[in-house]
């Protein structure tokens, strides 16, 4: 498969990686898995009509779900986003406190560059 298609064939190793699994005679093997993502990845790749009725399942079902959801459970969704992001806020605080230092975060980390920059280039001009 990986032959035929040059998308799939790129991005294999972040599709399928080599994970060591424990066999039945408990020694380690390195086995290629994949997420559900990665899977439905491969599966559109192939082509072959035999795969086509999987495909159409795939898209039907994925239409069903989208049909599902709901702007009632947009606001939901949302309200949880918030929620989480205040606890995070709050254990972000409590662990600064506790190492009496400021908490690099990938939200915080642009902001913290950003002003490093400004610094040393503070520090150029003069």
């Amino acid at each position: 498969m990986k032959s035929r298609d040059e998308g799939l064939k790129s991005n294999w190793g972040t599709i399928c990686t080599l994970v060591p699994l424990v066999s039945d005679d408990g020694k380690k093997h390195k086995e290629m898995t994949a997420i559900a993502e990665g899977i439905f990845c491969i599966i559109q790749s192939i082509l072959s009509p035999k795969a086509e009725p999987f495909k159409q399942w795939m898209a039907h079902v994925a239409s069903i779900r989208l049909d599902q959801m709901n702007p009632q459970t947009w606001g939901e969704n949302m309200q949880c986003a918030v929620d989480g992001g205040d606890v995070a806020r709050v254990v972000k605080e409590q662990l600064e406190q506790k190492i009496g230092g400021e908490v690099v975060s990938p939200l915080s980390a642009k902001k913290a560059v950003a002003q490093w920059l400004e610094r040393i280039e503070l520090k150029r001009a003069k």
